[in-house]
């Protein structure tokens, strides 16, 4: 969840339908009488974007890669007639805002920089989000801090060196926080291909 001064954005409808719905309330009761206004899809996989009818159904805009403009889409117009989900009993329209290579959203109290992470091997749409003042990468499926192997790791590497980002913290939404100290150490235990 990252705060603005009149709005909040939340990156991924993680899971299921019933998860996003309770990480909307959690959000809400985090920061009360601020809407929650953006949805960031940082790729189409189930597990980022099985809620995402629920967060449109709550008003929410999507924001994803471009090459996923279509499949946002069409996933919003589908039918849930047998057992109807939020957006079937609340239809929304949907608003879709993409992101080619890079956008910035700011305002006089955040900034952030939602960029295409192009290139790496686990989605060709993936996006990263970038708080410059904080120096936080909130990142998914790039580099999994723990894990025995990270094989899309030296591609999350190159895209922060290439734009001169100063990162302090990497909040991985796939297991624990890291800083960029342990990305750079798991892209140099990684086998040389």
């Amino acid at each position: 969840l990252i705060e603005f001064r009149d709005h909040l954005m939340l990156i991924e409808a993680p899971l299921s339908e019933a998860r996003t719905l309770a990480v909307i309330a959690k959000a809400k009761s985090l920061v009360p009488g601020k809407p929650l206004t953006q949805l960031v899809t940082t790729h189409h996989h189930f597990d980022h974007t099985a809620g995402m009818r629920a967060a449109i159904a709550d008003g929410m805009a999507v924001i994803t890669q471009a090459g996923n403009q279509a499949w946002v889409e069409a996933m919003a117009a589908r039918p849930h007639s047998i057992e109807p989900d939020a957006l079937a009993k609340r239809p929304a329209r949907l608003q879709v805002e993409t992101v080619e290579a890079e956008r910035e959203f700011a305002d006089q109290g955040q900034q952030v920089v939602l960029s295409h992470l192009d290139g790496n091997p686990h989605s060709d749409t993936l996006l990263v989000a970038y708080l410059p003042r904080d120096r936080v990468l909130i990142e998914v499926d790039a580099f999994s801090p723990g894990a025995p192997a990270n094989p899309y790791a030296a591609n999350l590497l190159e895209h922060i060196q290439a734009r001169k980002w100063r990162v302090d913290s990497i909040v991985s939404l796939h297991g624990s926080n890291a800083t960029f100290k342990d990305l750079q150490q798991a892209v140099a235990a990684a086998p040389v291909k």
